[in-house]
């Protein structure tokens, strides 16, 4: 103890900047870490049937259905997204403790962005649906899960397989190998 605290009062009168710190002779680099983009769904379900939106002049999937949906807002969670993207895109209001968590989908796009998708069902709001944004949704329609519009995005129709018909909770969708 005596011989450590000698070692640091000669540091302490020397100053600090006599002190020389070796690095490693290889200095290994972290990987660089990726940015991931997180986007809630809403899937209103009535019986065997769910409520679709047609996208319009969004830039994205416009003309296809998709689901009431939107991104996660920096200071938001993921359900405080789901209320608000259901009152904004279908003028519906949902209590937060009805919503259910079904799907997690980690996408890819064929751009490269990154996605992790949550997607909630709810069965009990209050409204009606309708169009509150007709600058990007084109229509609202009621379809059964197994009877899909054609323009269905690929990718909301493989999650409405996976939630509905095999019951999964997680997929990858759109990675390469």
């Amino acid at each position: 103890m005596r011989n450590w605290m000698t070692k640091c009062r000669q540091y302490w009168e020397r100053g600090l900047d006599e002190l020389r710190i070796t690095p490693p002779a290889k200095v290994r680099t972290m990987p660089k870490r990726t940015t991931y983009r997180a986007a809630v769904y809403v899937i209103p379900v009535r019986g065997r049937e769910i409520l679709l939106s047609q996208r319009y002049n969004t830039g994205f999937g416009d003309g296809w259905y998709s689901f009431v949906a939107g991104h996660v807002e920096e200071g938001e969670s993921a359900t405080e997204t789901a209320v608000r993207e259901s009152m904004e895109e279908a003028g519906i209001e949902i209590d937060r403790g009805e919503l259910r968590f079904v799907y997690t989908l980690h996408r890819c796009t064929a751009d490269g962005l990154v996605y992790f998708d949550i997607f909630f069902t709810v069965a009990r709001w209050l409204g009606t649906p309708s169009i509150t944004e007709p600058h990007r949704c084109s229509e609202l329609r009621w379809a059964a899960y197994d009877a899909l519009p054609e323009k269905t995005l690929p990718y909301i129709r493989h999650v409405v397989q996976q939630i509905f018909v095999e019951g999964c909770v997680f997929s990858e969708y759109g990675w390469s190998g």
